[in-house]
């Protein structure tokens, strides 16, 4: 998921994401949102909280240095995205003419190329998680280590191809199953759980600042 962060503190892309999470991650969001306090509570506490005005400034703060970063990050993922899959298009292209003797040989480049891109892409993310606001320090160092783990399993595969230690097809649908398996999909199954910190960090946030208002 892509998000940029403009200067209007609730952009339309916020409501989007925030529809889409209310959706699709009904379950996480019940389960976190505990966390954040309610308008009336909010509004029970409006002057002179010191808590809440340092959260909501360290929110802010956090927007405004990691904005750029986030949005360099986001522009990188883009593009390698494309490029991945520009890559796995020529690909199929090619492997649909090869013949038996060139199609091993085809599959291990296009097996190579996939994971240079794949490891930059979950390096690009794994920075963009790490300069979002709202994500938790737990969160972030957790997509850190799972995107270590799935790096070195990436360079572990084109270490192997180089060397010449697939010799057969099903060699490279069993190391490409167990990327997946193994390293792959815990580490996705975390990206929603920082989108949804994410947003609820701007709910929490935008509550802030409408019971400051209400307040003045």
């Amino acid at each position: 998921m892509q998000r940029r962060y403009a200067t209007n503190p609730l952009p339309l892309m916020l409501l989007s994401a925030l529809l889409t999470v209310g959706i699709a991650s009904n379950a996480l969001l019940s389960a976190t949102l505990t966390t954040v306090p309610t308008t009336e509570q909010m509004e029970e506490d409006s002057i002179g909280n010191p808590d809440r005005d340092a959260h909501a400034k360290a929110f802010a703060s956090h927007i405004l240095s990691g904005r750029k970063a986030v949005t360099l990050q986001h522009e990188a993922e883009r593009k390698l995205r494309k490029e991945l899959a520009e890559s796995r298009s020529d690909c199929r292209g090619k492997l649909r003419k090869a013949n038996r003797e060139k199609r091993m040989a085809l599959l291990l480049t296009c097996l190579r190329s996939d994971t240079e891109i794949q490891a930059k892409l979950l390096r690009y993310r794994a920075d963009s998680i790490a300069a979002a606001p709202g994500v938790s320090a737990d969160l972030r160092s957790i997509v850190s280590a799972r995107s270590e783990l799935a790096i070195d399993a990436i360079h572990t595969i084109a270490q192997a191809i180089d060397v010449g230690v697939y010799s057969a097809e099903a060699d490279l649908r069993e190391a490409r199953k167990n990327l997946q398996e193994k390293y792959l999909a815990p580490l996705w199954a975390l990206y929603p759980q920082a989108d949804a910190q994410m947003l609820l960090g701007w709910i929490a946030h935008l509550q802030t600042r409408i019971a400051t208002l209400r307040s003045s």
